[in-house]
């Protein structure tokens, strides 16, 4: 009934278990790191668009699609309950979603009066 496992096959189902552990820990910081990358890639435009309050040259239909998407992301995120994707959409969100109040306000603010 129970099978006697050599100690060459214990030692072989270690190894196999910790490869496992170390590529999923790669790819953990894999997700982190491209998190990191893409919520900072909106940093300098946020502080540009935010200083000069210039917003001819964004597109707003982009804005308006691109802040939905990170939303529903990190709707995802709580779903899935990860870390990488919920902090790094909620601080996108934030930059993505300056940027496209000011383009609203520039827009919509300059049509009147």
């Amino acid at each position: 009934m129970f099978r006697l496992i050599h100690n060459n096959q214990l030692a072989s189902a270690q190894t196999i278990f910790a490869q496992n552990l170390n590529a999923m820990e790669l790819f953990s910081l894999v997700g982190n790191l491209a998190a990191c990358l893409t919520t900072i890639s909106f940093l300098p435009q946020a502080i540009k668009t935010i200083k000069s309050r210039d917003t001819q040259q964004l597109s707003l239909p982009m804005y308006l699609m691109f802040v939905a998407g990170v939303a529903l992301w990190i709707v995802y995120g709580l779903h899935v309950k990860s870390t990488p994707i919920i902090v790094g959409n909620v601080i996108t969100f934030m930059l993505a979603g300056s940027i496209l109040m000011v383009k609203i306000k520039s827009t919509f603010g300059s049509r009147r009066g």
